[in-house]
């Protein structure tokens, strides 16, 4: 063990490297930092360790959406004339010499990947020369970050917007690119609900910036996510009070959950579905769900480290 950086315990993950817990414990709230704590939140403890004392693959689903992401970050920042698939695609290869993603210059599988998801981008019959990048707080709204309070939250919550823009009929439009394989439209009659915790971030951006804004043609009117992979756009639901009272008492609960954790030390364990996407799951003492006989679990659960691996930085 280079370094004991946590302890598996019976009923959850104690984190023994003080520094680390004291970041936790000054940790903003975010989007992913809510699903997580209402998820597993030893899990996420786990996620934000493992990094320190494990090798990581750098082509990963995360690595290559932050790809897709840049390229679309630097095509929204040319003149509107100068945005088409030609200018696309010549910006991808100027993404690539840039160093935090150098690793993926001689990656067949992610070059074709990265050229499918902008020739699908622009198939959808996207017209970037048409968007008008809004102005938010005096700058440009591309990977804009958002940071506000939430009703009933002592800590702050922010994220990050891909692009904010003036819609036709005035207010602004936030977009989100969503670079997964599958399109995730939240159904409420879903028992796994997905897509709710993609909508829930495009509420939880919207309701932040309507509260700072004093004139109503600057509040966000629509907000959607773009698949660029599967081709479809997904247009959330702002106007529902249902879907956004949820979305506000979520964030509550998770930073309660939060709180207890950094309080009392102990990240504890929760079985659910995503089990098999833990890097803890293979040494959990909190065991797991039932192995799914789905090839995505499976795939999943046999990319996780051993606990061997697992020993250079956890103590059981």
């Amino acid at each position: 063990m280079t370094k004991q950086y946590a302890t598996l315990t019976a009923e959850g993950l104690r984190i023994d490297d003080e520094e680390t817990l004291e970041k936790f414990r000054n940790k903003m709230l975010s989007a992913s930092l809510v699903s997580s704590m209402l998820q597993c939140p030893a899990q996420w403890a786990a996620g934000q360790l493992l990094p320190k004392f494990t090798e990581q693959d750098l082509d990963n689903a995360m690595t290559r959406g932050s790809l897709f992401h840049r390229v679309m970050e630097m095509l929204f920042a040319q003149d509107k004339n100068n945005r088409g698939k030609a200018r696309a695609m010549e910006l991808a290869g100027e993404v690539l010499e840039e160093k935090e993603f150098s690793h993926f210059r001689h990656n067949e599988e992610a070059l074709e990947w990265l050229d499918g998801a902008i020739d699908n981008y622009f198939a959808m019959g996207s017209k970037p020369e048409n968007v008008d990048i809004a102005n938010y707080k005096g700058r440009g709204g591309i990977e804009i970050r958002v940071i506000g309070n939430i009703e009933g939250c002592e800590r702050q919550f922010h994220g990050f917007i891909d692009r904010l823009s003036y819609g036709k009929n005035g207010g602004l439009i936030i977009d989100d690119w969503k670079t997964g394989a599958t399109t995730k439209r939240y159904n409420p009659k879903d028992r796994y609900e997905s897509g709710w915790a993609e909508a829930r971030q495009q509420i939880l951006y919207a309701y932040i910036i309507n509260n700072e804004v004093k004139d109503e043609s600057e509040e966000v009117k629509k907000a959607r996510l773009v698949f660029p992979v599967t081709g479809e756009v997904v247009s959330i639901d702002l106007g529902n009070e249902t879907y956004k009272q949820r979305a506000l008492k979520d964030v509550s609960d998770a930073e309660k959950v939060f709180n207890k954790s950094c309080e009392d030390n102990l990240f504890e364990y929760k079985k659910q579905f995503l089990c098999h996407w833990c890097p803890l799951v293979k040494a959990c003492p909190g065991g797991m769900s039932p192995v799914r006989r789905v090839k995505k679990a499976i795939d999943a659960y046999n990319s996780q480290p051993d606990i061997e691996e697992l020993s250079k930085g956890l103590k059981f």
